[in-house]
């Protein structure tokens, strides 16, 4: 193999290493980014407690949305829908 083809190889290689690293950084500011909008909407709830209800709602349909999970019985990774109408009055 010559010189060129193992350093296009290696850029190749580098490339691609830098594209995963990429998107676990995007993926990782996604999250922080989730996390921090469901850190103040909590907060606020204290300060206005009647909105308790839809706030814990829209936590965890936010949460819902970037958690995925594996799915044993359908053998694949899915993230849960947002909760339905007839799951939130369930609760109240």
């Amino acid at each position: 193999m010559k010189i060129s083809e193992l350093a296009n190889q290696i850029i190749g290689e580098f490339a691609s290493f830098e594209a995963k690293h990429q998107k676990s950084v995007d993926r990782n500011s996604d999250l922080f980014k989730v996390l921090a909008t469901v850190k103040c909407d909590l907060e606020k709830t204290l300060k206005k407690p009647e909105t308790l209800h839809d706030t814990v709602y829209k936590c965890i349909d936010l949460l819902r949305e970037h958690t995925p999970y594996y799915s044993t019985n359908e053998g694949v990774t899915k993230c849960d829908p947002p909760l339905t109408e007839d799951q939130k009055t369930l609760s109240k």
